[in-house]
């Protein structure tokens, strides 16, 4: 039994306490148990970062009936020098095992299960800092409102935050540590003298993922005032907001999740005869509600901010990166020329210039990524920093057949309808697909002959796509 205490400096410290144990089964394999626990340290800001605490939960349905306000870390039950509380369940139990299934060293079978934490930092520790009253993001609006600040009067004669709070990045108090299940079951099988085939399941399971959230959405009123015009338009989505003073407060919070599953094998031969080689197949699937955070979040193609905060289900889809198909293949191949080959068999100047080539490909085949078609009109009302858009309506299939994909048309545009104003539609995420891929890497390089001996090197190279 092994046990071990580590401790990892940084902005935010790590402290990790684990424990394992190997054990041999009935001479035909090995169990491997071991046991974690994860403590990372919170941001210590030294009091320098604040963050939004909403004082009175607004009335669903009526804009501006809720209370936020901007506190100060370390105050309003936050825990001293920082803007959220700890997380201290990070347990992080892993098993596995390998059994020589016949007893012969041909035949094995391999599997292992773990928990796997996330260490939360970088861009969650600096968006506490860019809160008033040390940072800003203005917001004036001339239409005015309770808590906004005029064009004439940008301090709201003291009422509010000046010149307005407008978006705000802030941090769930009760954030949780991301973490990642992984899976996996193979097996592996020796056959003739060098070849290894390896069949199993590869799967992981994200839990507690880092994503956005808008608090401050705005509420779509339905109706027309004595005058006959709408109660909501685009013109006055910052009235409609549940908390006034703020714009998009945008929350990092830990609903997030993802699951992937895949069936992956592979086929590979150690080097004997000349050559070697490895191929390997895998045909998987990744869900999730938001494939990132943080990084690109103004990205058209998959912003970090959930379309609907009160449906945060809708956005669950394929992720983004999600590959349906992959096939891979490379090696190293010794070409039959030269002394001792099937080609130019010759000793002396012959060999000295055909002798010693070898040629090694790097193949990748692969599906298309899924995309997700937005309306940049905004007919839900909600657009505003970190996001971008919502989606339309579908009415039809949109994915056409490779006959009728062209440059022009990839993709069946009128499957989609613009909703109403202010409403939410039926497209999902990431619902088509753009074209697969063919990629080959082709190196020639020689390593015993008069040309390399003369030149010092001599490597030729081709990569090219085939699609």
């Amino acid at each position: 039994m092994t046990i071990q205490l580590r401790f990892i400096p940084s902005n935010l410290a790590t402290y990790q306490l684990s424990f394992q144990d190997f054990q041999k089964i009935r001479g035909t394999g090995i169990r491997i148990f071991a046991f974690g626990y994860n403590h990372i340290t919170i941001v210590d800001d030294k009091g320098l970062t604040a963050t939004v605490r909403i004082r009175k939960p607004f009335t669903p349905g009526v804009p501006q009936s809720g209370l936020a306000e901007t506190v100060l870390a370390g105050t309003s039950g936050l825990c001293e020098k920082c803007t959220h509380l700890p997380d201290r369940n990070n347990w992080a139990p892993r098993v596995g095992f390998a059994f020589d299934l016949f007893g012969d060293g041909r035949i094995a079978l391999r599997g292992g299960y773990g928990v796997f934490f996330n260490q939360i930092e970088s861009n969650l520790a600096l968006e506490n800092l860019l809160q008033p009253p040390f940072a800003s993001f203005p917001l004036v609006l001339d239409s005015g409102g309770l808590g906004y600040a005029l064009l004439d009067s940008p301090t709201c004669g003291g009422d509010c935050v000046p010149p307005g709070a407008g978006l705000v990045l802030v941090t769930d108090p009760n954030i949780r540590t991301p973490y990642m299940q992984h899976l996996d079951l193979n097996v592996q099988y020796q056959f003739f003298r060098d070849f290894v085939l390896e069949v199993g399941y590869v799967g992981t399971l994200g839990r507690k993922l880092l994503q956005f959230r808008d608090l401050n959405q705005p509420i779509f009123i339905p109706g027309v005032d004595e005058s006959g015009n709408p109660l909501s338009t685009p013109g006055n989505k910052e009235l409609r907001r549940p908390y006034p003073g703020y714009s998009t407060i945008a929350q990092s919070t830990t609903y997030g999740s993802s699951n992937y599953h895949s069936l992956q094998g592979s086929i590979s031969k150690r080097f004997s005869g000349g050559y070697t080689f490895l191929a390997g197949y895998t045909l998987s699937k990744s869900i999730d509600l938001a494939s990132q955070y943080h990084s690109g979040s103004g990205s058209p193609i998959d912003p970090a901010v959930a379309e609907d905060a009160n449906n945060l289900a809708a956005d669950r889809g394929l992720s983004s990166f999600d590959m349906r198909h992959r096939f891979t293949l490379s090696g190293v191949f010794e070409l039959p020329f030269g002394a001792g080959k099937m080609f130019l068999n010759r000793q002396g100047a012959v060999d000295k210039v055909v002798g010693g080539w070898i040629v090694s490909p790097i193949l990748i085949v692969s599906s298309g990524v899924p995309l997700t078609v937005r309306d940049f009109t905004d007919p839900c009302g909600v657009s505003g920093p970190f996001i971008t858009s919502c989606r339309p309506n579908l009415i039809a299939q949109p994915n056409l057949t490779s006959h009728r994909k062209s440059v022009e048309r990839w993709f069946d545009t009128s499957a989609f309808v613009r909703q109403s104003f202010g409403s939410f539609a039926n497209a999902g995420r990431n619902i088509i697909f753009a074209d697969g891929a063919e990629n080959l890497d082709l190196a020639l390089s020689g390593w015993d002959s008069a040309i390399l001996r003369w030149a010092g090197v001599l490597s030729f190279g081709q990569k090219f796509s085939i699609c």
